[in-house]
């Protein structure tokens, strides 16, 4: 389990047996490795001494460390001690320590037997090993951008073990993780099913993406426009981007399917500490996309309105209103005139500021001329599910397909936009709802993150002030509220999972950095890699939200695992657990529903 309190934990123990050798003894045995050091304080002496032991240790294992994954610059030996010293912070936990005063300070000496060596790089390799595992798993349900990022990270931190195999399930993952990256890449097919031209200066491009004419879920690849490199996140098997200015004239476009994530190496610790002392190999796979080569009008949409088609299983609801506020809604989307939003729905404050803020940090352009949009009964009125636009960050250069869903009251009134789940992940939980009969629920919380994720691509740090406050939380409407906490809930943690006081100061540790990040940060991506609803088996209106957030700016990112508590058993659904685990990956320390001991 990692801990963020303390940013470098060391466990020195001293045994009896310890206690009866001396120094010397120690030394000339031959079974220990060493390190010492003299100094004023007993911490500077602590990591000098540390700094001696691990590069006696490196100096061991250094030729076990395969020259080819190591990015030495000329000096092999130098970067292997470099990266051993990745390893000192989490996994030194059985170093044992001799101290005294003398005359010029304190002498710290610490040893560590040269039979545990070995167990200092079993954390990584089951590090390693889950990386694979969570890869495959995104594999096998679509997810490829997902897939080939763990593969990635995992690849890279394979190259910081003193290795030449590494087993696992009866493969080699040395070998295996690379084959797995090149298989994925290749499977990918691309077709281009739009060519529009939007203006002289602007087109916009459609494509499907596929794997044996199965549309996957996930893809991220950039191209070359002229002047930089370009990124686009394709969901649900499609990918809407446009190019501009010189680009629009290309008749072909090169691409290069995303494997590296290079600015998502924060989100673990020991990546992000041998990011630069390994190899990290290249996978050269460039896919050529042909383009339309006939000339192209401009076409304008008829009388300036889209084409815009509900349907519903519901027996009646106010088509013609939510069709009034709909279309009025994509105009004002159009004009991308902001003090236009702000006067056209100067009647709602909330609204008119969340529309404004969704348009400010966003720039959502609507894709389809014909929207065949669906309706909704809600627990508040009426949503209105999908309408596809594609949003851009240039300091991310980053463009990105996503959902709008508007909310309506009972008689049709726009009283919210956010933006929506995936489709593939809205169908699955529609379909989990089937068998336990509880789409009621279920929707009431696909919303409820909807709104949480929107809450930080518009900025609202009050939302999420009140999502991680410690009382209880009403989640349903547009405005989180204080509810009452009339049923308590036990916490039942194993020996790896965190106490209350960590989680308490995670939670306020992130909020701090996302507060600062929402001053400074010029854009934000924020996405879910997966997410999951739980229904607990003992309390049928009790459920479990568990969540890996990715969070990305051009100043912060983060990673880490967000688990929220929902009751339903009250007249309002509340929130009673909120946890947030930075960068964790070990399964047992992962917080869950059954955690929890419900007392009536």
């Amino acid at each position: 389990m990692k801990y963020i309190i303390i940013p470098f934990i060391l466990i020195f123990t001293t045994s009896l047996s310890a206690q009866q050798q001396t120094k010397a003894e120690i030394k000339s045995s031959g079974e220990f490795y060493y390190g010492e050091a003299t100094t004023a304080t007993e911490k500077e002496a602590t990591d000098r001494a540390l700094s001696q032991l691990t590069n006696s240790i490196s100096v061991t294992v250094q030729s076990d460390f395969s020259q080819s994954a190591i990015e030495s610059n000329g000096e092999f030996s130098q970067t292997v001690r470099s990266v051993v010293k990745t390893y000192s912070s989490a996994t030194l936990n059985n170093v044992q320590t001799l101290k005294q005063p003398v005359s010029e300070g304190i002498e710290v000496f610490l040893y560590i037997a040269k039979t545990e060596v070995g167990k200092i790089f079993e954390e990584r390799k089951q590090l390693v090993r889950d990386l694979f595992e969570r890869a495959e798993e995104f594999s096998r349900n679509g997810s490829v951008a997902e897939a080939l990022q763990y593969y990635y990270f995992a690849n890279i931190l394979s190259n910081s073990l003193p290795v030449r195999t590494l087993e696992h399930s009866g493969k080699n993952l040395t070998v295996e993780i690379p084959a797995r990256i090149k298989e994925t890449m290749n499977s990918v097919q691309f077709e281009l099913t739009q060519d529009k031209k939007i203006s002289e200066k602007e087109r916009e491009l459609h494509i499907n993406i596929s794997r044996h004419s199965i549309p996957f879920h996930t893809l991220d690849f950039s191209y070359w426009d002229g002047t930089q490199s370009v990124a686009v996140q394709c969901r649900d098997g499609e990918g809407v981007f446009r190019l501009i200015g010189a680009s629009v004239k290309f008749q072909e476009l090169t691409l290069d399917i995303k494997y590296s994530y290079y600015e998502n190496r924060e989100e673990i610790r020991e990546l992000a500490e041998v990011w630069d002392l390994v190899a990290k190999p290249l996978f050269t796979l460039k896919r050529t996309l042909l383009l339309k080569v006939e000339k192209q009008k401009v076409v304008p949409l008829k009388n300036g309105k889209y084409n815009l088609k509900l349907s519903s299983t519901e027996k009646s609801f106010p088509e013609n209103k939510i069709s009034d506020e709909t279309e009025k809604l994509l105009r004002l989307f159009d004009s991308k005139n902001s003090e236009q939003l702000k006067k056209e729905y100067q009647h709602d404050e909330f609204l008119s500021e969340k529309i404004s803020n969704l348009v400010r940090f966003n720039n959502p352009l609507i894709v389809d001329d014909s929207i065949i949009a669906s309706i909704h009964k809600t627990a508040t009125g009426w949503e209105l599910r999908r309408i596809r636009v594609l949003t851009s960050y240039s300091s991310l250069q980053q463009q990105s397909q996503e959902y709008l869903v508007l909310d309506f009251d009972e008689k049709g009134i726009l009283n919210d936009v956010n933006f929506g789940t995936m489709d593939w992940l809205y169908q699955k939980f529609v379909d989990e709802a089937t068998h336990g009969n509880d789409w009621g629920n279920r929707q009431v919380i696909v919303k409820f993150i909807e709104r949480y994720r929107t809450s930080f691509l518009t900025r609202n740090i009050e939302m999420l002030d009140s999502m991680f406050a410690d009382e209880a939380v009403i989640i349903v409407g547009r405005v989180l509220k204080k509810g009452t906490a009339n049923i308590s809930y036990k916490y039942e943690a194993n020996e790896s999972q965190p106490d209350i006081s960590y989680l308490q100061y995670t939670k306020e540790q992130y909020l701090k950095n996302v507060r600062n990040n929402f001053k400074n940060a010029k854009d934000i991506a924020l996405k879910f890699s997966t997410f999951q609803i739980n229904r607990k088996n003992d309390a049928n209106g009790v459920y479990g939200i568990s969540m890996r957030q990715q969070y990305q700016s051009n100043a912060y990112a983060d990673e880490g695992h967000l688990f929220l508590l929902v009751d339903f058993l009250q007249a309002n659904p509340q929130i009673y657990v909120r946890s947030w685990q930075p960068q964790e990956w070990n399964d047992s320390a992962i917080i869950k529903l059954a955690n929890f001991k419900l007392n009536k």
